[in-house]
């Protein structure tokens, strides 16, 4: 493992990389700027991944760092001090997890961690980790980061942070961040869950979210706590996200058939506020009740009850030659009878 920090016995005017040397000359020195260089050759002869940042002060990449190779589930940079500034200078950090037709990847291991505050990461993109993209603590800084194929959260900040001018994809979830957070020109598209989850007091200005959470027909963010909205935002269809569903808050809104003022799954009403299979939803907030299949009368999340299609046809469920729907005994459509 690769330890990067300031060499105090010589007056702190060159960067001492752990223990590791070549020909009785360090790894790597600091460029003339003063400014530890990081790479995917030190990383090597240093132990391996990941790099383990021990001391306050800036970064530099100066090659893209290739995870294939290492074991699955590890970090490639991981930070233990406060302050630290971290340039990923337009390189890539690239995980060993694996991002198959846009589905986020499961496993552990994320591209930079560090549960200090102050810690700062620009310019550069990260894909392809099980864990999270960035998992940073409070007071974390976040500009010009392209961060796909995250199995957790593509960028995780704790409170008192900020997020601009970055770009999230292909996640579990876009942006998990603390209270008091602002979030200002980032690009938050086609994640599998929420685009965004906001700790309470956080803003928001000039973001596009769309494409999270199942479509743009969905809540786009949790912001159970409440959210500001400092000027135009695009969350799905709409030009405002104060404006849009706000799952978690009680208040059945756009994109939600149901609210029952949280955020958990299996009570009826799902973390994304859908009505979950078997349940009725009614009410603000919303009341979910077991389904009463089997009366005749299709409510709720049921496809069907007894004679009651809904008014829907085989060519409903994309059985172009038609053919005779049915309903079977657990209200859900039975196809059988239907042709392509």
């Amino acid at each position: 493992m690769l330890q990067c920090g300031i060499d105090e016995s010589l007056g702190g005017r060159w960067i001492r990389i752990g223990l590791a040397l070549l020909a009785g000359f360090p790894v790597v020195a600091s460029a003339a700027d003063g400014i530890l260089e990081i790479n995917q050759a030190s990383a090597i002869a240093g132990g391996g991944f990941p790099v383990t940042i021990v001391s306050s002060g800036s970064y530099r990449l100066t090659s893209n760092l290739d995870l294939s190779l290492a074991p699955a589930g590890a970090t490639a940079i991981s930070i233990t001090a406060q302050d630290v500034y971290i340039d990923l200078n337009g390189f890539t950090i690239r995980g060993g997890a694996a991002c198959s037709g846009g589905a986020p990847p499961a496993g552990s291991g994320s591209g930079v961690a560090s549960a200090a505050s102050g810690t700062t990461v620009v310019n550069g993109t990260v894909r392809g980790f099980g864990a999270h993209g960035l998992s940073l603590g409070n007071e974390a800084r976040v500009v010009s980061v392209q961060v796909r194929c995250a199995g957790g959260a593509g960028i995780r900040v704790g409170s008192e942070s900020r997020l601009e001018g970055s770009r999230v994809g292909a996640s579990a979830i876009g942006a998990e961040v603390g209270r008091n957070t602002l979030l200002v020109d980032n690009e938050i598209t086609g994640n599998a869950g929420f685009g965004l989850v906001l700790g309470a007091g956080s803003a928001l200005r000039g973001n596009v979210l769309g494409d999270n959470n199942g479509g743009n027909q969905n809540a786009q963010f949790n912001a159970s706590q409440g959210v500001f909205e400092l000027g135009a935002n695009r969350c799905g269809s709409s030009l405002s996200c104060v404006g849009g569903g706000v799952c978690g808050n009680g208040v059945p809104e756009a994109g939600e058939t149901c609210d029952d003022a949280n955020v958990s799954s299996g009570d009826g009403c799902s973390a994304t506020c859908a009505v979950e299979a078997g349940f009725d939803c009614v009410g603000t907030p919303s009341v979910c009740t077991v389904g009463l299949c089997g009366n005749g009368v299709r409510t709720g999340s049921e496809q069907c009850d007894g004679t009651d299609l809904g008014g829907n046809s085989c060519q409903s469920f994309g059985f172009a030659g038609g053919g005779t729907l049915a309903c079977a005994n657990d209200c859900t459509a039975d196809v059988s009878g239907c042709q392509n």
